[in-house]
């Protein structure tokens, strides 16, 4: 009778615990931090002081990044690259093992 009871509790812990476990995953729903804010200021207005402090110098009119864009300059003509991408299509429809997951 007493082997019965510890396995009884031990269930019920069990249970407890997965039921606490559930709890503290369940995720809450987002909230932007900005979802409070009203401006006082149309878009319109806000483009014109934008534009005014562009033109008076105040800020800059593009922020460097670092990271500007280049391209590199292709070696196939565009009628290549479509000829190139409907023989792919054709291959992986043909036998179905030239998907990104089979393993080429």
């Amino acid at each position: 009778m007493e082997t019965i009871m510890k396995i009884r509790h031990l269930v019920l812990f069990a249970a407890l615990a997965t039921a606490a476990a559930g709890m503290q995953a369940q995720q809450t729903e987002f909230r932007a931090p900005d979802s409070g804010f009203h401006s006082a200021l149309t878009r319109a207005e806000v483009r014109a002081d934008q534009r005014d402090a562009f033109v008076s110098g105040v800020t800059p009119q593009k922020m460097h990044d670092g990271q500007d864009m280049h391209y590199a300059a292709g070696k196939q003509t565009r009628r290549d690259v479509r000829a190139e991408a409907i023989q792919s299509a054709q291959l992986h429809r043909r036998d179905g093992t030239r998907g990104m997951y089979f393993g080429d």
